[in-house]
């Protein structure tokens, strides 16, 4: 399969998953508050034969659940929240010895419960994409699978600010290319943002 092909099959794959889980999505209610985050993280497939890595930027739109803040600030309850995650850049070595280009991109699915005191644990759950793109004549790979993303911590200020630090782990199987089989892939990352 050529690059051409590959970029092809990559870019349909990720505008088929951002029009089936973002059209739907329902506008929040009324009193509801929303936050807007922003991060970088690593994403990596360690095994020998894949050797892939991603440098992520997310950015996470995120709606209180069941009403307003809590009392004494802007700290959500409960909130739910929707991200995009993109970047590449990274490198791969298919097969242990083509370089390769890398493209990931997700739409992850956020949950955060936070406590009163300002601390909140959140998890998710997404569908990534992960794409290497070889070198004229060189191997190139495109595979999929899901992960268990954004399980991590958070901390929200009393004036709305929040501070994050995330992680995820998954599955990454060969869909498309010069690899077979199914690897484990995992990512962590920074990031903070500020809610209204």
């Amino acid at each position: 399969m050529n690059r051409t092909s590959m970029i092809r099959i990559a870019v349909f794959a990720m505008f088929s998953m951002a029009t089936t889980f973002v059209a739907p999505l329902v506008v929040p209610s009324a009193q509801a508050k929303f936050g807007v985050l922003a991060g970088y993280r690593y994403i990596n497939i360690p095994d020998s034969s894949v050797d892939y890595a991603a440098h992520v930027f997310q950015l996470d739109i995120m709606s209180t659940v069941g009403g307003d803040y809590r009392a004494g600030g802007k700290r959500p309850r409960h909130a739910l929240g929707i991200a995009l995650a993109a970047g590449g850049g990274g490198g791969a070595k298919i097969g242990g010895s083509s370089s390769a280009d890398s493209v990931y991109f997700a739409i992850p699915f956020v949950y955060e419960y936070v406590f009163p005191f300002g601390l909140g644990i959140s998890a998710g759950v997404s569908i990534p994409f992960y794409v290497a793109i070889g070198s004229e004549g060189g191997n190139s790979a495109f595979l999929t699978g899901i992960s268990i993303s954004d399980l991590g911590a958070n901390y929200h200020f009393k004036n709305g600010w929040t501070l994050y630090a995330r992680g995820n782990v998954g599955s990454a199987s060969a869909v498309l290319g010069d690899l077979k089989g199914t690897y484990l892939a995992w990512g962590v990352g920074l990031g903070g943002g500020y809610w209204f």
